[in-house]
C-alpha cells in the first residue's frame, strides 16, 4: 500500500463498522453454539418429534 493509503486508513473511523460487525457476528455464533450444546437431550428428542405428533385439535 501507498503511504497515502496507510495514512487514511490508519484514521478512517470506517474501519469500526467491520470490527464491530465481526464481533457481533461472534458474539451471536458462540451464544447460539452454547445454547445449543447445553440443551437437554429430553428438549431435543421432544422437538425432533414434533413433525410426528398427530393434530387433536380438529
Amino acid at each position: 500500500m501507498s503511504r497515502m493509503a496507510e495514512s487514511f486508513f490508519a484514521v478512517s473511523p470506517m474501519l469500526a463498522f467491520p470490527l464491530v460487525a465481526m464481533v457481533i457476528f461472534g458474539a451471536v455464533f458462540l451464544a447460539i453454539s452454547m445454547r445449543t450444546m447445553r440443551t437437554p437431550n429430553e428438549v431435543i428428542e421432544r422437538r425432533r418429534a414434533l413433525p410426528l405428533e398427530e393434530d387433536h385439535h380438529g
